[in-house]
């Protein structure tokens, strides 16, 4: 009897979504990332992924149109970016994982050989593919050694459109001609594939892959397997990095045949060669080619390759970055802190010549050169300078002149502290009247709003935007932002939130501002049922982050009224918060430091319920908020943890130590006169003791503010994920002691 694991049960395994979700959690693409979608999924994310698996079993999972954002492209056009939804985008890159792992074989014989990009990583490791610098730098040394074998003539072209274009019908079928997936999951992949690469609306395409998607990346590259193969046997030398191809050999002759017959081969496949990036020529100079290549940005970029090899003993695993500090605002700067490394490009001496550099491809930039490096270099200069006024006023003007360059114009100015000045010119010169470029726009807003600059002139501007409702999400989303600064929008907010028009970022941006209004818990209340019958995933999703996590409220807490039906999906997403209260354990605490802290009772109770008294519930609410924000929010894991140790040291400081004789007087204290009272009276709750305070100074050195979704814009000190980890590690011996001392102490 065949007892092996079919392609379909490997690919709805729990192991293999949980793996998707931790790929998809830290690919490093930041411009396609649902950063609240992120956090919220995270905040429920064993009961998502098993309701997942459910759905995909069933068949009843509904795959999501995706939500396109558009990005400035040098050509004066736009690149389509695909904003899938997370639980969507897990599924994709499940089904990935399964497909990647049968393809293994086949793609090594191609794998830096031929094809130097996304590399398959070791089996199930959560970076999927082997880092792209170095991959990049073997296909600049594949391309040096055959030009120094005498291969002269270099035939270079890309395809164009490319991931617009792969036919998704000729994938699947090679897909199961190779075995590479059985009946069933190709079925999956037939029906969600048009929907996910949809670019207009609701209407299914089945031309392309949704861009933006590590599993995209990995399906590109498979379907380029056959074309990699037959061109590796041709008289000249192939190598392929995604859709940036180059020809080499002895003879003009042999390049222009093998260009020939990668337009056929292409063709055959309904790909197309871009004939304006298409070049024959002959190699006089291969240090102008190896820079062509990025081979290196002058003495500056070996010397940063060589910081970056130096080893950092506080990075856990090769992902180096954090889980999800907070929403959109950490999203793109969530870089993990590496002392040694900041330390020694500090005192290395690379800021003055990445500040020479930076002025020479200005320079060049600005005389309108054939340099085609200079924009390259300024990229390079922009993510590592130190924040300087002179390069904010010399940049500035790019972003209406090369709005191309926005994303790394907008993350050096985002490092710094701007002037009335800059201020002024994006306020006045961006907001108020540029209609070319939507996220040109949206970044300006943005930007203002986190230097904390009043744009209660624009709201006007804003509604109009609304009420039009064509611009681009991302730019709605940033003008419903603005608005919720004022409690005079509550209304507009409101009309958002009931409108299927707009969509689904932008309503669920709409409740999150509302939210933030409300001033009582009835107002609250009232905002989330207005939006509790939304058909979209995504809003109900953030709703019950929301309502359970933000508010410490429940679905029964709404009081709907039971005629009205609920959609299947809210009430099943909801069963997962549901299942996690406190009340449903007989001992949450218990419960809680068993399964989380790996605390050993030895099966002896430990009443928690007599220990707290009437403060249980508040305990164990704080502790479950604390739960709940350990992968979505480091910084609400600490501040929620921080509020329940408050609640437990009450009965320990005032019962059995007698430091106080009631709980008033102890509050008057501040903890760490509490902890450093503990530390000197009971030498068997040290470990305790100095955890607690641990913690507490966490919460302190934070800023609190920013661990509700509403402050995605508010300038940020967040707790790190290895600070988070370091805590929830010291965390397990201070409450094993706890618990210790407790049973020795009854």
């Amino acid at each position: 009897m065949n007892t092996s694991i079919s392609i379909y049960d490997s690919f709805i395994s729990l192991d293999n979504l949980k793996l998707a979700w931790e790929r998809v959690r830290y690919f490093d693409r930041s411009d396609s990332r649902d950063w609240i979608g992120l956090k919220v999924f995270a905040a429920n994310r064993d009961h998502n992924l098993e309701l997942l698996r459910q759905t995909l079993m069933g068949r009843t999972f509904e795959a999501s149109y995706p939500e396109i954002k558009y990005l400035p492209k040098a050509s004066q056009t736009l690149r389509p970016m695909a904003i899938l939804a997370v639980s969507d985008r897990v599924v994709y890159q499940a089904i990935a994982n399964v497909v990647a792992e049968k393809a293994r074989p086949i793609l090594s014989t191609a794998a830096n050989r031929q094809s130097f990009a996304n590399v398959l990583s070791a089996p199930v490791q959560k970076p999927m593919f082997m880092p792209w610098k170095i991959q990049y730098r073997l296909f600049q040394k594949k391309f040096q050694t055959l030009y120094e074998e005498g291969n002269v003539w270099l035939a270079e072209t890309d395809m164009a459109a490319f991931y617009e274009t792969i036919d998704q019908t000729m994938l699947i079928k090679y897909l199961r001609e190779q075995q590479l997936v059985d009946d069933i999951t190709a079925e999956h992949l037939r029906i969600y594939l048009p929907i996910w690469a949809s670019v207009k609306g609701e209407e299914t395409i089945n031309r392309g892959l949704p861009q933006g998607c590590l599993a995209s990346d990995f399906f590109a590259n498979l379907f380029l397997y056959g074309f990699d193969r037959e061109l590796s046997v041709q008289e000249y030398h192939y190598i392929r990095y995604v859709d940036d191809i180059r020809l080499l050999a002895r003879t003009r002759e042999a390049v222009q045949q093998g260009l020939i017959r990668i337009d056929r081969t292409l063709k055959t496949l309904g790909l197309l060669i871009q004939t304006t990036k298409t070049t024959v020529r002959q190699i006089s100079n291969f240090a102008e080619e190896a820079d062509r290549m990025a081979s290196k940005l002058s003495e500056v970029d070996r010397r940063f390759r060589e910081l970056n090899e130096i080893p950092d003993t506080t990075l856990p695993d090769s992902l180096a970055e954090p889980s999800l500090h907070d929403v959109a605002l950490l999203g793109e700067d969530c870089k993990i802190g590496n002392s040694s490394l900041d330390l020694l490009i500090a005192t290395s001496g690379l800021q003055e010549d990445l500040l020479e550099l930076f002025w020479q491809s200005k320079k060049s930039i600005d005389a309108g050169g054939n340099n085609p490096f200079a924009e390259r270099h300024l990229k390079f200069c922009l993510y590592r300078l130190d924040p300087n006024p002179a390069i904010v006023t010399a940049i500035l003007p790019y972003l209406l002149d090369r709005p191309w360059l926005t994303q790394p114009l907008h993350q050096y100015l985002r490092k710094c502290e701007l002037d009335k000045d800059v201020l002024e010119f994006l306020d006045k010169n961006i907001i108020a009247i540029h209609s070319v470029y939507d996220s040109t726009v949206t970044f300006a807003i943005e930007t203002l709003m986190r230097q904390n600059f009043s744009l209660r002139y624009h709201h006007g501007l804003f509604r109009k935007w609304l009420t039009d409702n064509k611009r681009d999400w991302p730019l709605l989303c940033a003008a419903v932002m603005a608005l919720g600064d004022n409690q005079e929008n509550m209304s507009v907010l409101l009309n958002v939130i009931s409108s299927s028009s707009y969509s689904p970022s932008v309503r669920r941006t709409a409740i999150i501002q509302a939210l933030r209004l409300a001033i009582d818990e009835h107002e609250a209340l009232c905002i989330l049922k207005q939006s509790i019958y939304d058909k979209s995933p995504i809003v109900i999703d953030t709703l019950l982050y929301q309502l359970y996590v933000e508010h410490g409220l429940t679905i029964k807490k709404l009081g709907l009224d039971e005629t009205q039906q609920l959609s299947e999906y809210l009430r099943n997403s909801a069963r997962g918060y549901d299942n996690s209260l406190p009340h449903l354990q007989p001992c949450y605490i218990r419960y809680i430091f068993t399964k989380f802290y790996r605390v050993n009772f030895f099966s002896q109770p430990v009443d928690f319920h007599a220990l707290l008294g009437s403060a249980y519930q508040r305990a164990t609410d704080f502790l479950w908020q604390s739960d709940k924000s350990y992968l979505s929010n480091a910084s609400r894991y600490a501040s929620q943890l921080d509020l329940f140790h408050e609640e437990l040291l009450y009965p320990i400081l005032v019962e059995k130590l007698k430091l106080k004789p009631s709980r008033e007087d102890v509050a008057k204290m501040p903890l760490p006169s509490r902890m450093q009272y503990i530390h000197s009276q009971e030498q068997k709750l040290r470990i305790f003791a100095s955890g607690l305070l641990k913690c507490h100074d966490l919460r302190s050195s934070s800023t609190e503010a920013h661990t509700r979704l509403d402050k995605i814009l508010d300038p940020t000190n967040p707790v790190s994920w290895h600070e988070r980890d370091a805590l929830k590690k010291q965390l397990c011996g201070a409450y094993q002691e706890l618990v210790d001392w407790l049973l020795q102490n009854k």
